[in-house]
Formats: C-alpha cells, sequence, structure tokens
C-alpha cells in the first residue's frame, strides 16, 4: 500500500505497484526498469552475456582455424609437382637415357682405343687436336704388310 511521506512515495510501493501495472520484459529492458532491485539482475545478466560472447568467439576461431588448414592444403597441392613435372626434372638433372647411352658407348670405345696404345709401335700426336697410334706386326703375309693404325 502506499504511503505518502510529501510528495515522496515509497520505494516498495512503487516497486510493488510496477510489477503489478506492467508485464515482465526481457533483458536489459528488465534491468531499466527494476531501479535498485536491478543490481541483483545485472550480474545474472552480464554473466550470460559473457557466455553467449565466448561461445561466438569459440566458434568464429574454429571456423578460423579450419579455414587455415584449408588454404594451407590447396596451397601445398598447388606447389606438389605432378608426375610429368618429375620425369622432366630428372632428365635435366640426370640428363636423357638416350643421349647418356651414347656417350657411354664413346667412352667404353675410346677405353679401348687407350688400351691399344701401349701395344702400339709408333704414335704420332699433335698437341693440339689428336694422336694416332700404329702397330706394327713384323711377318705378316704380303697382302695385309702394311701398320694398321688404331684410332
Amino acid at each position: 500500500m502506499l504511503k505518502l511521506a510529501g510528495n515522496q512515495m515509497d520505494y516498495e510501493a512503487v516497486t510493488s505497484l510496477h510489477a503489478q501495472s506492467c508485464p515482465p520484459q526481457d533483458g536489459a529492458r528488465q534491468i531499466l526498469n527494476a531501479g535498485l532491485d536491478g543490481k541483483t539482475l545485472i550480474l545474472p545478466f552480464t554473466r550470460s552475456l559473457a557466455m553467449h560472447m565466448l561461445g561466438a568467439v569459440v566458434a568464429i576461431l574454429a571456423i578460423v582455424a579450419a579455414d587455415c588448414l584449408f588454404q594451407y592444403r590447396q596451397w601445398f597441392e598447388r606447389h606438389q609437382m605432378s608426375l610429368r613435372e618429375l620425369k622432366e626434372e630428372y632428365r635435366q638433372t640426370e640428363g636423357d637415357p638416350t643421349v647418356k647411352g651414347k656417350l657411354r658407348q664413346l667412352r667404353q670405345t675410346r677405353m679401348r682405343m687407350m688400351a691399344a696404345v701401349p701395344k702400339a709401335s709408333v704414335v704420332i700426336t699433335n698437341p693440339t687436336h689428336f694422336a694416332v697410334a700404329l702397330k706394327y706386326e713384323h711377318g705378316m703375309k704380303r697382302r695385309s704388310a702394311a701398320p694398321r693404325a688404331s684410332t
């Protein structure tokens, strides 16, 4: 019941009258309309708001982490070499197999020639370009009496 003391009314009477005349309201309006009694409502409301914000931040961080992993995987796959590129790089670093085979064959023939040099009778050299090793065999038949050249 209302007690009038001059022009001031009793606070408890006003809040009870307000609660009877106004329907229940949500969140911030309820806190604003609660007056001094709102101090007890601020803490649960703030706690609830903080938990909602924390949940939103955690959700955003999860989305950011997933996006970072997805972007890294895409970047890695873009920079990965295909099988054709791997074969081409191997040929560039190790050499083409056909060229390598021809070089090996040339080396083998040179090794055979160099192995025949110590058996030669005469070696004629040009200091800048080439050398010729000649082998003379005494007592050969008349048809092949000329010396043979090993090149």
